[in-house]
């Protein structure tokens, strides 16, 4: 279900996707995303080399993440971080929608 979210969520155009540094609650730093164990590795794609990481949020910090960042769920909300060569990157659509096959399980919980 979260996946069909997701992949509905990244219907939109890719020049409608707000820049997560936009957000002063979004991570800044990749580095400090890869050390933070509340962070969960989600999968690395073949095709734009970007890895993707992925950390569960709190109701109320959902509505202070940049939206085209957040996997909104029935119970469970999640921020995710896309990392290339050590920097947060932009997330192209066909990775986004591949993210929501490689939620792990745990995380949905």
């Amino acid at each position: 279900m979260l996946a069909a979210m997701l992949i509905a969520g990244c219907s939109k155009s890719q020049s409608s996707f707000s820049s997560p540094s936009t957000s002063s609650a979004y991570p800044k730093d990749a580095a400090v995303v890869t050390a933070d164990s509340n962070f969960k590795f989600a999968f690395k794609s073949d095709k734009t080399g970007i890895s993707y990481y992925l950390r569960r949020l709190a109701k109320d910090e959902a509505s202070k993440m940049p939206e085209d960042f957040v996997i909104a769920g029935e119970n469970v909300s999640l921020i995710f971080v896309p990392i290339k060569d050590g920097k947060i990157v932009d997330a192209p659509l066909s990775d986004r929608a591949a993210l929501g096959y490689q939620i792990p399980p745990e995380m949905l919980k």
